[in-house]
């Protein structure tokens, strides 16, 4: 993460976030919001003694605006190279959403949901086998939103399911055994008005690379495997009540945002230990970005202090210019806090295209 965007994060945080939940009454969440970022670690150039932002004190909390930022980007970073190689060698990869109705309290979407997804891929002999069978691995995640129609609660599912051979009878293995789930799960009776349980797919493949000429399967990949590790909720902490924002907090406690199976089984432990990790190779790759130096100490500066020290990107790259001119230009980039209104806040929150550029 730059460090702009990690100040620009840190500001919502504090700005809209905490300060939401401690209207809410969530007064210990709102304290582990703010506490994120009290302090960030840096490499300082034993030359010229520049910090360069590597990281900061994570607070772990689900509806953080850095944290949140910096798990998806690492997750994108474990997740892509390994489902391009993937399809690459000659595999597929099926992109699935699961939805259910929208209900008015979000514990009951909740049961529903996890319950039918433990009965089609565990507790069901049949249909866990057929799903063993048909997929490798695969990566799954649970985004919670309020419907744009119908005002209630939408819980949901994300998936990415890894093939090795290519079928074209995905969605008729995957629409009924998933109706039929919910159904089993307390939901709407499969067969008749009542049904509900609806999946979606989009296949990538070595087929696609030929079909998509003008607009390459990586590229449809990546907006796929951002959709599935983006954040768990998409809350408007400005026009959205209290009572919501209650139910959502604690209909979500102890919930697994992210999972996996199969031959991705090992990454969320990857991510978590790189996430809480500073490693010597970065030590040992620092170059400074003002003069050059490539020789660096580790340091950790407070919220007290990092507010208004002039501190620059972490890079392996050595710099174009090491000038008085691009010092100057660097610290006054550095220095730059921009006006944060209410309005371009939950825009950026909200819009997760802006997250990853």
């Amino acid at each position: 993460m730059k460090y702009k965007k990690f100040k620009s994060l840190h500001q919502i945080n504090n700005k809209l976030i905490a300060p939401t939940f401690e209207k809410a009454g969530l007064t210990a969440e709102a304290w582990k919001i703010q506490s994120c970022g009290e302090f960030i670690n840096t490499i300082k150039c034993d030359h010229c003694g520049t910090q360069h932002f590597k990281g900061f004190s994570r607070c772990k909390s689900r509806y953080c605006a850095i944290c949140n930022k910096a798990k998806s980007m690492l997750w994108l970073a474990k997740l892509y190279p390994y489902l391009k190689s993937w399809v690459d060698s000659g595999n597929y990869i099926v992109f699935v959403n699961y939805t259910i109705r929208d209900r008015e309290k979000l514990t009951q979407g909740l049961e529903v949901l996890q319950d039918a997804w433990r009965y089609m891929t565990h507790d069901h002999k049949q249909t866990r086998k057929e799903f063993k069978k048909r997929y490798a691995g695969g990566v799954k995640s649970l985004e919670v939103k309020i419907g744009e129609n119908s005002g209630k609660w939408h819980p949901h599912l994300h998936t990415m399911v890894l093939k090795r051979e290519y079928t074209k009878d995905d969605y008729d293995f995957l629409a009924p055994a998933w109706a039929k789930s919910v159904e089993y799960a307390g939901g709407g009776k499969y067969g008749t008005d009542e049904q509900e349980g609806i999946v979606y797919l989009e296949a990538f493949g070595v087929y696609n690379k030929r079909r998509d000429r003008k607009k390459p399967y990586e590229e449809r990949l990546l907006k796929s495997i951002m959709e599935v590790v983006k954040y768990m909720t998409k809350f408007d902490y400005v026009n959205d009540t209290t009572e919501h924002l209650e139910q959502m907090y604690f209909g979500l406690k102890g919930t697994r945002q992210l999972s996996t199976w199969g031959v991705l089984y090992k990454i969320p432990r990857e991510v978590e230990q790189e996430l809480d990790s500073m490693t010597d190779d970065q030590i040992k790759q620092f170059v400074c970005q003002v003069c050059g130096c490539t020789e660096g100490t580790l340091d950790k500066l407070y919220k007290e202090v990092w507010r208004d020290e002039y501190i620059v990107d972490y890079s392996k790259q050595q710099p174009e210019e090491t000038d008085a001119k691009k010092i100057e230009r660097l610290r006054e980039l550095n220095g730059l806090v921009e006006k944060i209104e209410t309005e371009y806040i939950q825009e950026q929150f909200e819009i997760y295209g802006d997250v990853w550029r």
